[in-house]
């Protein structure tokens, strides 16, 4: 079973890779209205910041990595 969970954890994230990237996507877009809308100078940076990041994310295909940023930006939005 131990040599079952990695190809099997593998195998999910190939699945999800594409939807987490819409996700993402569109959670920067939504932040980005928002922060245009109402944020302060600090919140439109931080904005940027995350844009910057889940870039990267991308790039470097870190599927575990990009959830943790998803939440992250759910977080801020939620906060601000």
């Amino acid at each position: 079973m131990l040599e079952i969970k990695p190809k099997l954890d593998e195998a999910v994230n190939a699945l999800e890779w594409p939807a987490l990237i819409i996700d993402a996507k569109e959670w920067l877009e939504y932040l980005q209205r928002v922060v245009d809308q109402h944020g302060s100078e600090q919140q439109r940076q931080k904005a940027e910041d995350y844009s910057g990041e889940v870039e990267e994310i991308i790039r470097k295909h870190e599927p575990n990595r990009l959830r943790k940023k998803i939440e992250q930006i759910v977080r801020f939005i939620t906060k601000s």
